[in-house]
């Protein structure tokens, strides 16, 4: 049921609509292996990057007994999202400082999302569109 609610309020560009259900799915989803790659799937084909981020997280936390599910074999079809993955892996790996930067590169999908609301720019989009979004304004100011 939320994944229709996300579809239409995506089709009819309700995007204050597709935001709400995105969070609340988060707040009240409950991965496992079984689940993970079909919502990992949903939320990049659906730009649905708050749910993205989380599932991403889920396969980190749990990677070892992840690659060994019979549902990694659906990941790894798609060579975009392994790279996310392994691109994921390595940052975290290499100790990656969490906090927020001035350019949202760092940032959580909340995060950004919390300080593109506070400059009133458009919420929607993937991680790498919000942050770009962020960064333009931020070029945009220093010229003004």
């Amino acid at each position: 049921m939320p994944k229709d609610f996300i579809d239409a309020a995506d089709q009819f560009g309700v995007v204050n609509v597709k935001l709400a259900m995105e969070f609340s799915l988060v707040q009240r989803i409950y991965f496992d292996l079984g689940n993970v790659t079909d919502w990992l799937l949903f939320a990049d084909s659906n730009t649905c990057p708050l749910l993205k981020e989380h599932a991403v997280s889920y396969i980190m936390a749990n990677a070892a007994d992840y690659m060994e599910s019979s549902n990694s074999k659906k990941l790894k079809e798609s060579p975009k999202l392994m790279e996310e993955l392994m691109f994921e892996i390595i940052s975290n790996s290499a100790n990656r400082d969490s906090r927020m930067d001035s350019t949202g590169n760092n940032c959580t999908v909340n995060d950004l999302r919390k300080m593109l609301h506070k400059e009133g720019l458009d919420l929607n989009g993937s991680k790498e569109m919000l942050v770009a979004r962020l960064e333009n304004s931020k070029k945009r100011k220093k010229t003004e």
